[in-house]
């Protein structure tokens, strides 16, 4: 069976890992973690979160950002492209029609990924915040429950005798 390390044995073989690489640790501080990249206006971080499931919501959406831009920019670069198409093809204007509707499909199409990006990002976010609010809330009742159980007298049939010096 094996055992789960606890949060000291974890801490204490990292700190002892750190010693032996002799590897430069630079302590960040909490006010240089704060100044993080903006998340987009459609995110909304709750600040309830733990600093870990906020970050780890933050860089999916930025992610999904970041990809949702892509696409948009595909899409004009394709309004880009449907336009010099108007200007070099004004001969086959049948073909520029299909063309257009072909492009226009197309824009619909990068368009909607990329709403779908968002909303998928939302949901994510959403999703992993809220697990980090339940493991924070997890981690302050398990707290509770071991504070309890160190600061309760045992009953008086549970208290072992005292020791006393004469022999039995």
């Amino acid at each position: 069976m094996r055992v789960q390390p606890t949060l000291d044995t974890v801490e204490a073989e990292i700190s002892a890992f750190v010693r032996e690489s002799q590897a430069p640790v630079r302590r960040i501080e909490r006010e240089q973690r704060t100044n993080l990249p903006a998340v987009p206006d459609y995110i909304h971080p709750d600040p309830a979160a733990s600093d870990s499931g906020r970050l780890s919501a933050q860089a999916m959406a930025m992610e999904c950002e970041k990809n949702a831009k892509v696409m948009e920019s595909t899409a004009h670069e394709l309004i880009a492209l449907a336009q010099r198409c108007d200007q070099d093809c004004m001969v086959v204007i049948e073909n520029n029609e299909q063309v257009h509707a072909k492009v226009d499909a197309a824009v619909r199409e990068c368009r909607e990924a990329a709403a779908a990006y968002r909303e998928e990002a939302k949901v994510i976010f959403d999703q992993i915040q809220n697990a980090s609010l339940i493991v924070d809330d997890v981690r302050r009742t398990m707290q509770a429950a071991i504070q309890r159980i160190r600061t309760r007298e045992l009953p008086a049939a549970l208290t072992p005798p005292e020791k006393t010096d004469e022999p039995t």
